[in-house]
């Protein structure tokens, strides 16, 4: 029997949760152009529809529903930036007659995304206005978080000023100002035309019976033959280049010290547990490398971690420290990255963080929210099962650690100055 569900859809299935959850993702490779745009529609989508056109009504219906959470957000995955909409709502093994919510929660979605508060091809002008202000504000007060303001500059050094990656996922203040009314509209009408949609659902709920509620919605008539199998790649591009260093001024006491590297290991590569436990050796945790030797031991900084962002290849540290202190910090955490390259941690430390994060992986098991991530993000990859995931992590061994740091090239070093 031919499909007609014209976009994908993964339903993992579980009935030790009282929620359920269902995503709806539209996903396009990430462009800066679009960043603003697909910000500003999230606002709009996620707040407003035609039948319910204010804030208030979509409160009321979502109480409706039993307390059902509905929300619209942007998130950078990998090289794709995803427009997702996430509703949350309850199991109807707990909820009065078993009542079966299912076709109401997938007309509300589809009410939300296909019908807009919009007319003549633009949306409410109020309404834009008011969200655009909004969002202007929350990404100028950025700027007020210097720790967060040197995670992006370091971004930036690391990719370079005109790169994709480069900016801020919600876009800059000048791109989401100079969105206008109609062009947004038309922008998300390219989207509807354009992206891939993939559905990801979570919970105590009948596949056969959400494929067919989602085949009867407006949302799958005007995704007609928009189905593809071509999934993305999600690994981010990258040519490593000189080291790229600068500094910010600013006011207060408070400097910032950030550190970013390449690291050509990728989710699914077969080196890649070796960069996740490295990556929580170095600086994952309390035991880290960075917490002992750099915060506890020298004094040289009062918050220290990395990140290991598997899409992308990318090592990123990140202090906060006296301004003083910023020479013999950057010495001291080349030093622990050293260590790892030349295999100069103890077994006890290696098994010490293969516990932690089998035993973070398997509390993830107990979050609806993460069985529902993890099933979106395997959609771009061949599921691993459980039993795999787990020998492969225990498999490591300080010397594969080693072999993967050895590849660690620094490119990117950002000081924000407290002054």
């Amino acid at each position: 029997m031919q499909n007609s569900l014209h976009f994908q859809l993964k339903v993992q299935k579980s009935t030790k949760f009282k929620n359920n959850i269902l995503y709806i993702n539209f996903i396009e490779p990430l462009k800066a152009d679009n960043l603003a745009k697909r910000a500003l529609l999230a606002e709009m989508l996620g707040n407003f529809s035609q039948s319910l056109p204010s804030e208030q009504a979509v409160a009321k219906k979502l109480s409706y529903l039993y307390g059902a959470s509905f929300g619209a957000s942007v998130l950078r995955l990998g090289s794709q930036n995803v427009l997702q909409f996430k509703i949350s709502f309850a199991n109807s093994k707990f909820l009065p007659n078993q009542v079966n919510l299912l076709p109401e929660v997938i007309a509300f979605l589809d009410q939300m995304i296909s019908e807009p508060l919009a007319s003549d091809n633009r949306f409410s002008d109020n309404v834009f206005k008011r969200r655009q202000s909004n969002l202007s504000h929350y990404v100028e007060t950025i700027d007020e978080d210097h720790a967060f303001q040197s995670s992006l500059l370091v971004r930036k050094l690391f990719y370079g000023s005109e790169n994709d990656n480069s900016e801020y996922i919600l876009g800059t203040l000048g791109q989401i100002k100079a969105v206008d009314n109609q062009s947004l509209y038309s922008y998300y009408q390219e989207m509807l035309n354009s992206n891939q949609v993939v559905a990801v659902a979570a919970g105590d709920l009948s596949e056969k019976q959400l494929r067919s509620l989602l085949e009867q919605t407006k949302l799958n008539q005007i995704l007609d033959d928009k189905l593809t199998a071509n999934i993305p790649n999600l690994r981010v591009r990258f040519t490593p280049h000189k080291v790229n260093q600068s500094v910010t001024k600013y006011q207060g006491d408070q400097t910032t010290l950030s550190m970013s590297g390449y690291l050509p290991v990728y989710w699914g590569d077969s080196q890649y547990f070796a960069a996740l436990l490295g990556n929580y050796i170095l600086g994952g945790s309390m035991q880290s490398l960075l917490f002992m030797n750099v915060r506890e031991k020298a004094s040289l900084a009062y918050d220290v971690h990395s990140n290991y962002d598997s899409l992308a290849g990318r090592l990123t540290v990140q202090t906060g420290i006296a301004a003083t202190n910023k020479d013999q910090a950057q010495e001291l955490i080349r030093l622990q990255v050293k260590h790892l390259k030349e295999g100069d941690f103890s077994e006890t430390m290696l098994e010490s963080a293969k516990n932690s994060l089998l035993n973070q992986h398997l509390s993830g098991s107990d979050s609806l929210r993460t069985e529902a991530n993890r099933s979106f993000l395997n959609y771009f990859a061949a599921d691993m099962s459980e039993k795999i995931w787990q020998q492969r992590l225990k498999a490591v061994t300080i010397n594969d650690i080693q072999n993967v740091f050895k590849q660690l090239e620094l490119q990117a070093v950002h000081i924000g100055l407290g002054e």
